[in-house]
């Protein structure tokens, strides 16, 4: 199962179809649902090493502006044996690399049979926020990202084996073994933690000290009593855009069970997660709808915006009457593409 369809903060229906997790989707395959700790694995098994160019991706022949939907020509079929990626505009921003957050908006095609299979389109709230990490990317997406400079455009040609592999997507009509080719165009990076104006929050409530990295501890007070009802505090105010209800976003996260004081769930220490706003338990998607991205929220959240209604969640240790607590720190929020 996917790691981004089994977060604990989703429901147990189907997030909402996103072209980029659609193409995510296929290189994940962890479970952070049944984490009972903090996780110690690092993110992206990416080499730091940039890709360079081929005769298959030095063959896409691709024009117009950046961030503009491109003109591109390609000789089907392509045939390579690993990512060959070609800068067609280079940028001058920030690089990418192994663990970056970076605003793309991208097509792909089919390169093995010359098609355009799908695009996030391009210009204002076209572009959606992708980790560069293999294991949430499929891999010849993340090596083709890496070392982006923001502001480039990129092609990258990828082999079946560092895409959909032997069983294809039927999602993107991509079959068995088919090359597929991105030209991405690297809007910019995400911070990978909150950023933005300290807030003072509410007294009485948890209190949260964040290290260099931005990784949160949570400190539960003496004698603390679970609130009836859910508890929300912005303790960084972010300077970004307003996250709307029918958003996507990508967030960094930490969930905390009051009963026990034990982390139950969280992406420090993985990598973000990018998901719909509406696919989150009620008291998760009340506490960043409204927010600001940048920012950092509190969430103390009652069981009847938890998981109450579902009997709790057994394999997190979750009881049904368990208040949970959240740190959420929300990175990039991506409004859907009007028309």
């Amino acid at each position: 199962m996917p790691a981004v369809r089994s977060r604990l903060t989703l429901r147990v229906a189907t997030v909402a179809a996103v072209t980029v997790l659609a193409i995510a989707l296929a290189g994940c395959t962890s479970n952070a649902a049944t984490s009972t700790a903090t996780p110690t694995s690092t993110p992206s098994s990416v080499s730091a090493a940039c890709v360079s160019s081929g005769p298959a991706s030095d063959s896409v022949k691709v024009t117009g502006a950046f961030d503009a939907s491109p003109n591109v020509s390609l000789n089907a079929p392509l045939k390579v044996s690993s990512t060959q990626r070609t800068v067609v505009i280079a940028g001058k921003g920030e690089k990418a690399k192994p663990g970056s957050i970076v605003n793309v908006s991208f097509t792909l095609y089919n390169g093995t049979t010359g098609k355009t299979v799908t695009s996030t389109g391009y210009g204002a709230g076209r572009s959606s926020a992708i980790t560069v990490d293999a294991s949430q990317v499929i891999s010849g997406l993340a090596k083709t990202l890496n070392c982006a400079q923001a502001g480039s455009r990129v092609v990258g040609v990828i082999p079946a084996s560092e895409a959909f592999g032997t069983t294809g997507s039927s999602s993107l009509g991509i079959a068995a073994n088919q090359v597929i080719v991105i030209v991405a165009d690297v809007v910019g990076l995400v911070a990978a933690k909150a950023t933005g104006t300290a807030q003072t929050p509410p007294a009485g409530l948890p209190t949260v000290k964040v290290a260099a990295d931005g990784t949160p501890t949570l400190t539960i007070p003496s004698g603390y009593t679970a609130p009836a009802t859910t508890q929300i505090a912005t303790l960084i105010k972010g300077a970004g855009a307003v996250v709307g209800a029918n958003d996507t976003v990508t967030i960094q996260y930490q969930g905390t069970n009051l009963r026990t004081g034990k982390i139950f769930d969280q992406t420090w220490g993985k990598s973000p997660y990018s998901g719909a706003v509406s696919g989150f338990v009620p008291g998760f998607t009340k506490a960043i709808v409204g927010q600001t991205v940048g920012s950092q929220v509190l969430a103390v959240i009652a069981p009847a915006d938890g998981y109450g209604p579902s009997g709790g969640q057994s394999g997190a240790g979750i009881n049904k009457d368990d208040t949970i607590i959240f740190v959420v720190d929300i990175l990039a929020a991506q409004a859907p593409a009007a028309g």
